[in-house]
């Protein structure tokens, strides 16, 4: 089977609505590049399937049978991919014209590019921040704080928490990109194993970038082509298995990239934050009454109790939502 420029993965549950478009748009942006587009469907109920045959027949459906998440579907996907480079691409998303060969073409030119990421835009045109520093203790202790919202503060104290929004208009090597749109040449991905399942969804980005990085790679940044985010399709209801879930992949971070006494120190910081939060939001609920805003306040409150239980180790994740 001849190699290709582009493998295209992109993990779909239930994602109907914007999962067809998402493919228009990379059809439409009419790349000179060979590409193929490779779909994990999660098991999908919302007849996409058969809406994506009918209508993009040259498109490969992979049906994984259950739903294997953000990270077992794109690892099914890129198994299977041909391609010289792949690209994680998130169903939400729209391409722009030349982002595909803009994007393989940037990664080709440096040897050391091991993952680059492209310039993101809302639908309404304003910046996604969709670069991230890779975190340590420090870093989350002074963001818990509200450190660095103090003026001045990165510069003051060398500590840096976040990348602000004018160093998105120029390139950059950075700590991680976002998977919504993430390119990775596939000798990387061949050689440090694709992406780690146990994340199953969030955070997931973060753990490859690094592997990437302490294999000797780059991670780069280019706003010199760009793509839509549409947003909220990955978005759950906040139950508390999925903040539990969160919490859980930021320790397993910790685990697998700081060792046992940033791990440690880690779970304290969060341990305070819960607390914190937790006391801020009953105050809330007790000076609002009544209306949406209790009601919001009342389930953050019980929420934000039972990820304390669990992180104080009194009650299990539970079972994963379907």
């Amino acid at each position: 089977m001849p190699e290709v420029d582009l493998s295209i993965v992109i993990v779909s549950f239930n994602s109907r609505d914007v999962l067809l478009p998402c493919l228009e748009s990379i059809y439409a942006s009419s790349p000179r590049l060979s590409f193929e587009v490779i779909l994990v469907d999660n098991g999908s109920k919302d007849g996409s399937l058969q809406e994506v045959r009918l209508r993009f027949p040259s498109v490969t459906v992979i049906e994984s049978g259950y739903n294997s998440g953000y990270t077992g579907g794109n690892n099914i996907g890129y198994r299977q991919a041909i391609g010289r480079n792949v690209l994680f691409l998130n169903p939400d998303t729209l391409i722009n014209d030349g982002a595909l060969d803009g994007l393989v073409s940037r990664a080709d030119s440096d040897p050391r590019c091991g993952a680059i990421g492209p310039k993101i835009q809302r639908q309404d045109g304003s910046l996604q921040l969709s670069c991230y520093r890779s975190p340590t203790v420090i870093n989350v202790l002074c963001s818990v704080l509200f450190l660095d919202y103090i003026p001045c503060w990165e510069s003051l104290s060398g500590i840096k928490t976040h990348y602000r929004a004018e160093e998105y208009m120029k390139e950059m090597e950075v700590d991680a990109v976002s998977g919504c749109c993430l390119l990775v040449p596939k000798v990387v991905l061949d050689k440090i194993g694709g992406f780690d399942e146990e994340y199953w969804m969030y955070g997931e980005e973060n753990d490859l970038c690094e592997r990437i990085r302490k294999s000797g790679y780059k991670i780069l940044y280019t706003p010199s082509v760009s793509i839509v985010h549409l947003g909220g399709l990955a978005k759950k209801a906040l139950t508390l298995w999925w903040r539990i879930h969160i919490v859980h992949n930021r320790m397993l971070f910790f685990a697998k990239h700081r060792g046992k006494a940033s791990l440690g120190a880690f779970k304290a910081i969060l341990l305070f934050d819960t607390i914190r939060r937790t006391l801020t939001d009953t105050v809330r609920m007790m000076l609002t009454l009544t209306g949406d805003c209790s009601r919001g306040y009342r389930l953050k409150v019980a929420q934000s109790l039972g990820l304390l239980c669990w992180q104080l180790g009194l009650i299990k994740k539970g079972k994963r939502p379907a």
